[in-house]
């Protein structure tokens, strides 16, 4: 379910960048979602199917569960660390926060662009943790 939703997440947020006119803080809010749905898949693949409720209905909802700091944390708990290669990626997501959806001023397209990588590092980054 989360792996689906990262890449449907992703895919729009191209979709936005490209647009003419680019919609770039839109891009750069679903693909930040696409981030953050990509670590709950790497949560719930490193625990016993039995525990995933829990986790999805305790540690997924509300605010914290948008906090890319926090997914981390759980991932780090679950024993699930990362490469120097993808740290600054992931250090990048970390900024990212759902307070996007009100932001009226447009990103610049080489800071979007440069999200947009970061979260597609990280995207391929998990595909290998995950297949």
């Amino acid at each position: 379910m989360f792996w689906r939703a990262a890449t449907k997440r992703r895919a729009a947020a191209e979709v936005l960048a490209q647009h003419d006119p680019p919609h770039f803080t839109d891009a750069v809010y679903l693909a930040g979602y696409a981030g953050e749905c990509i670590l709950k898949a790497l949560i719930l693949a490193s625990i016993p199917v039995s525990k995933r409720p829990a986790i999805i209905d305790g540690e997924f909802r509300g605010r914290k569960g948008h906090d890319i700091a926090h997914l981390m944390g759980l991932l780090r708990e679950q024993g699930v660390g990362w490469s120097v290669s993808v740290q600054p990626a992931l250090r990048r997501l970390a900024g990212w926060s759902t307070d996007l959806r009100y932001e009226t001023a447009e990103f610049d397209g080489q800071e979007a662009r440069g999200f947009l990588s970061h979260v597609d590092l990280i995207l391929d980054w998990a595909k290998g943790r995950l297949s």
